[in-house]
């Protein structure tokens, strides 16, 4: 069990990063990104650092906004 919670800790953090990594690049404030997902500014603070909750619905409007 504890292999397979590093292994989610680990793409947790991926998904963190390149979350992070596509707002920068996109030139989105943090302040669009979390009204585009739903979000508060906090969560979505949260989420770019690893520590905010993921869900389906979140995953899904995350790749409406950048794809």
């Amino acid at each position: 069990m504890r292999i397979m919670l590093m292994g989610y800790k680990r793409n947790v953090d991926v998904l963190a990063k390149r979350m992070k990594q596509l707002r920068i690049e996109r030139g989105y404030s943090i302040e669009t990104v979390a009204e585009a997902i739903h979000c508060t500014v906090k969560e979505t603070q949260e989420l770019e650092e690893g520590r905010g909750r993921q869900n389906v619905i979140l995953l899904m409007h995350l790749a409406e906004l950048y794809l």
